[in-house]
């Protein structure tokens, strides 16, 4: 027993090993004055970029950053980082992201050098190539987004770090000794003179920091004191005094040190906040002091021209915007924008009312609009598409009618306005006293405002006592014991009995002798309700021999709809045979397996047709049924309707089936094929019993295409020719290439991509820019293109679980050795020439299965050629399958012997 949980453990680790992996490299300069507010803004965009697209891939996502010196950010620590990445399968992605300065070491170079804080001779695309070839990934991808481009035929333009670093002969060690004597030199006057620090000096040591403590608390007590001449605004006072207010504490505590990474990732949350007309955070005393210790390390606490510091005054301006909730950022920003505006205006009007009068409809209006719009906060704002516009339009159909009497006979509430304002609201006509929407809404407040008569308040007392003595009499006959199937179909119409007449009401009872509409109708709600209003008009509800009562019986269970009366007897005939042996079949399976699961869904779309309509030979199903794509899904735990987030997929094939009266025949190859489909579609580890919810398949097919059609090394470099002085940028490439990204993945879809290649992602930008992209030759995609654009595939030609199985059978089967020799080569195709299979042999007469055996798949069709089993259960090991040529994934098989 041991040996084997040791066995299956291995099993799973080395399944688990084999999942591929994207290795993202993130070298970003984020010390420079210039870069570090950006850059970290930038490491978000990459880091959601590559996060979306494993998700998408189903790969893991392994990111190293490499920052400052002590983080590798170094030539030797990127080309150690390259050394140390470990290919585990083909499939694995490796993405190297530098973000820095560029440097071009001759007028003919076409990629810049990449400048690390070790450099002398900074690293070329070669450099980093050569590390790269030897891992033969998948893809390698190469990206260079250089702000900043330098000649070093001009060495007077290249930035301080370049210069130091090429230029200095002193060792680091002699230099911060310089340093620190120079500061101590500097200061030590200032220690033993100015008596305005000894209320500081709890520290007693002459450390750098010390030092540089002193002269930063001097200097800001100086600014302060003399706030008046140097013409200081209060946001400046307050800035100076929150400077002050922290490098204090360091006198009773240790000095900062280099991040943690809770505080690494908070500052750079501050750093990348976006710059909008709203805020989605508030900024507290610990946010300030995260980026006031930066400023410490940095020793740019006085330099208010440094990109750090200016964005303490930054965050003043932003801690006074409106507060917006921070899922916000994902909605339309012209929304937002007017959604603010609105409001204020809003808030505005009901400042300026007086509060000593009371009400009036144009205040209550505007009260009304501002708590929905508020409520916006909780939610988002309302949807646009067609699908919820008409679901607004029934919720309009549901509002109450304005009548001219002096009261109302419905509970109608303020919260009943929503749907009027939220229709406003799209229309951007909140404003908009005349516009017919503020009208009604206008309307529907006066209306509100009028005293409640029930609609019983109508009735005389022998018409109320008749209400109530029905009600009590439905509760007895509900309550009564069903012994019959009779009485079971008799309790289900008193069910709907009881709920129409109990919410007369709240709705108002029917009209005295008022004629019947002519059911069946093409509403079975509309239907049920005029036979039950009849029946209480006329007092028929418990002549239970009346005709009225089983005409109710046959719109109920949809026997008797606008549809079944126009078809033929044979037809109702095979309708109703065909529904009672699907409902018993149901019964003869397991609830969880997939037959169970087919005959539910085919059963709910059977059940669907008295009141959707029969279907007809007049459309071209095959055709349909061709186009029908495998969808992606999600579980939803909690919830149990399977059936109406999916059937609509698969309706066109159950409809087939019960034209050609194939519904209960499991052989039949529309059957199969919707076997495969809802086998396929359900998640990894989903019971197939529980909801499952369908996805359009947008992003995952472009995405496999662009990541992985793509073999070999691409490079991408960015730059501009322009001559900048120190610390200048202009525009944003990651940003570009990120809007890129999303733009293609997000609004486009598989039927009209064309062809698709990293190239239109990493795109060229307009003059001064200087782009280039390159792609040498795949190392290990014999079997795809080498060109720089690729076609999707097709998707239905692809080789599909049961399409396998099927050639695994036939493979059985056949005693030709030709059409044995083709079968085994279509399906070698399929698989790595390493693949291993998982075979299970079942012994005969329902045993237990022996324990699986890992074989690679050569020797298993030898297996199957010395001896036909009677039944093996196979299974595909993960990373078996080739999916260089095969974008689905073949889970499992199963071969049976005729």
């Amino acid at each position: 027993m041991k040996t084997k949980i040791v066995f299956f453990f291995f099993i799973t680790i080395a399944a688990f090993a084999q999942r591929p992996k994207m290795h993202l490299i993130i070298a970003a300069d984020v010390e420079d004055n210039a870069y570090t507010v950006r850059n970290f803004s930038k490491e978000e965009k990459i880091k959601n970029m590559f996060n979306l697209v494993c998700r998408e891939l189903e790969f893991d996502l392994q990111i190293k950053y490499l920052h400052t010196f002590d983080f590798g950010f170094s030539s030797k620590g990127v080309l150690d980082s390259l050394s140390k990445i470990k290919i585990l399968t083909r499939d694995d992605i490796v993405i190297f992201y530098y973000l820095g300065r560029g440097f071009y070491p001759t007028q003919n170079t076409k990629v810049p050098h990449l400048e690390f804080q070790d450099t002398k001779k900074m690293l070329s695309f070669d450099q980093i190539r050569k590390k790269l070839t030897p891992l033969k990934a998948r893809l390698s991808l190469i990206v260079a987004d250089c702000d900043e481009s330098f000649s070093l035929l001009n060495p007077s333009s290249l930035p301080h770090s370049l210069i130091k670093t090429s230029q200095l002969n002193a060792s680091s060690e002699v230099l911060e000794n310089e340093i620190y004597a120079a500061l101590k030199s500097e200061f030590s006057l200032v220690q033993t003179s100015f008596e305005k620090f000894e209320k500081y000096t709890v520290q007693e040591d002459t450390s750098e920091d010390s030092i540089y403590l002193q002269k930063c608390i001097f200097e800001l007590d100086e600014m302060l004191n003399n706030r008046e001449k140097l013409n200081i605004d209060l946001d400046g006072l307050r800035h100076i005094s929150l400077l002050k207010e922290v490098i204090l504490e360091y006198l009773g505590m240790a000095y900062p040190r280099s991040f943690d990474t809770e505080r690494k990732r908070n500052t750079e949350l501050l750093l990348g906040l976006e710059d909008k007309i709203y805020r989605t955070r508030n900024i507290s005393m610990y946010n300030y002091r995260y980026i006031v210790d930066s400023l410490f390390l940095k020793r740019k606490v006085l330099d208010f021209n440094d990109s750090q510091n200016k964005r303490i005054r930054w965050l003043f301006v932003y801690e006074n915007k409106p507060f917006v909730p921070p899922h916000w950022i994902l909605e339309d920003q012209e929304k937002v924008i007017y959604y603010l505006e609105t409001l204020g205006q809003l808030n505005q009007e009901l400042n300026e009312r007086d509060t000593e009068k009371p009400l009036k409809v144009k205040d209550i209006h505007t009260y009304a609009i501002v708590a929905r719009l508020e409520n916006y906060k909780k939610t988002w704002f309302p949807f646009e598409n067609v699908h919820y516009s008409e679901y607004r339009k029934n919720l309009f159909k549901n509002l109450p009618k304005i009548t001219k009497a002096n009261f109302k006979t419905i509970d109608f509430k303020v919260d009943d306005y929503q749907v009027v304002i939220d229709s406003m609201f799209i229309k951007r006509s909140i404003l908009l006293k005349q516009d017919p929407l503020s009208v009604l809404l206008d309307s529907l407040i006066q209306f509100e405002n009028r005293p409640l008569i029930r609609p019983i308040e109508f009735l005389n007392q022998a018409e109320v006592d008749k209400y109530y003595d029905e009600l009590d009499k439905l509760e007895v006959l509900i309550s009564t014991p069903v012994n019959t199937f009779e009485d079971s179909v008799k309790k289900v119409r008193l069910g709907h009995f009881f709920t129409r007449i109990g919410s007369y009401i709240h709705e108002g009872f029917p009209r005295k002798n008022s004629p019947m509409s002519v059911v069946p109708s093409t509403s079975q709600l509309e239907d049920i309700i005029t036979i039950i209003d009849h029946l209480f008009d006329k007092n028929m509800l418990f002549d239970f021999n009346n005709l009225l009562h089983f005409k109710l019986d046959s719109i109920i269970d949809k026997s008797l709809t606008i549809h079944t009366l126009k078809l033929e007897k044979l037809e109702w005939a095979y309708y109703t045979e065909l529904k009672k042996s699907m409902e018993m079949s149901y019964k003869d399976f397991d609830s969880r397996s997939i037959t169970s699961q087919i005959l539910k869904i085919s059963l709910h779309r059977i059940n669907e047709y008295p009141i959707s309509g029969f279907p007809k030979n007049d459309r071209n199903r095959k055709q349909e049924i061709d186009n029908i794509p495998f969808q992606r899904y999600n579980y939803i735990p909690g919830q149990t309707n399977v059936i109406d987030s999916r059937n609509k997929f698969y309706q066109v094939i159950i409809d087939s089936l019960y034209l050609s009266k194939q519904v209960l025949n499991f052989s039949n190859s529309l059957y199969k094929l919707l076997s495969e489909y809802i086998e396929k579609n359900i998640p990894v580890g989903t019971p197939v019993f529980n909801t499952i919810k369908a996805m359009e398949p947008s992003q995952r097919p472009v995405i496999m295409q662009l990541f992985l059609s793509e073999c070999g090394i691409i490079e991408v470099a960015n730059g501009h020719s322009l001559t900048l002085k120190k610390n200048q940028f202009i525009n944003d490439y990651t940003s570009f290439v990120t809007f890129n990204f999303n733009d293609i993945v997000e609004r486009f879809f598989l039927n009209n991509i064309g062809d698709l290649s990293l190239a239109n992602v990493f795109s060229s930008l307009e003059s001064p820019y200087i782009h280039y992209f390159k792609r040498t030759a795949p190392i290990n995609c014999s079997l795809i293109s080498t060109n720089a654009n690729f076609v999707l595939p097709n998707f239905k030609k692809l080789p599909t679980e049961g399409q396998v199985n099927d050639l695994f059978v036939e493979y059985v089967k056949t005693n030709s050795i030709s059409r044995k020799k083709a079968i085994k080569s279509e399906i070698t195709s399929y698989f790595e020439k390493k693949a291993l299979l998982k075979v299970k042999s079942v012994k005969p007469m329902g045993n237990t299965a022996v324990s699986p055996v890992n074989i690679p798949i050569k020797d298993y069709f030898e297996k199957l050629d010395n001896s036909t089993p009677k039944v093996d259960s196979v299974g595909v090991r993960q990373g078996s399958v080739k999916r260089n040529k095969n974008f689905s994934k073949i889970t499992s098989m199963m071969v049976v012997e005729n």
